[in-house]
């Protein structure tokens, strides 16, 4: 394997791809909604979310648990993470409601950003989301409507 075929931040390539093909589409969604993303637009919906990321208090190396249904906030989410230098953890909950809290507990996230359903789980299975030292609070924005962000503010 060429160690040189890949180096840095996977978030920087997509900054180098806005550059490249700031025309190109990025994401493609056909279904329900129909989402038709170019380069630039998906960078500048990354670098946006980071800037909120960060104004929350996500930092560098820190873990945030990511529980969003597929589609383009989760890759929003997750490029505007590997921005920052944070790690996304993100979990399959189809493995079973043991299993997801087990792998909670593991990762030890200091940060979540989740759908609004997951509050309600992190009320009742308290000792897995112990490190997210907050109660989630809604956060209504352009990225995640009605998603539940906590941070250890």
């Amino acid at each position: 394997m060429n160690k040189s075929a890949f180096s840095g931040n996977l978030a920087k390539y997509l900054e180098k791809n806005a550059k490249l093909l700031p025309d190109s589409y990025a994401v493609l969604f056909q279904h329900s909604p129909n989402i038709k993303k170019t380069f630039v637009q998906l960078n500048d919906d990354v670098i946006n979310c980071a800037t909120f990321f960060r104004k929350r208090g996500v930092k560098k190396r820190e873990r945030s648990l990511v529980l969003l249904k597929p589609g383009y906030d989760l890759i929003v989410c997750c490029f505007a993470l590997l921005y920052i230098g944070a790690i996304p953890v993100i979990i399959d909950p189809g493995m079973g409601l043991k299993s997801l809290l087990n792998c909670i507990k593991r990762t030890n996230p200091k940060n979540l950003i989740a759908i609004p359903a997951t509050r309600y789980l992190a009320l009742l299975f308290k000792a897995s989301f112990s490190s997210t030292e907050a109660n989630p609070e809604m956060v209504r924005t352009g990225f995640f409507k009605g998603a539940a962000f906590d941070t250890k503010m």
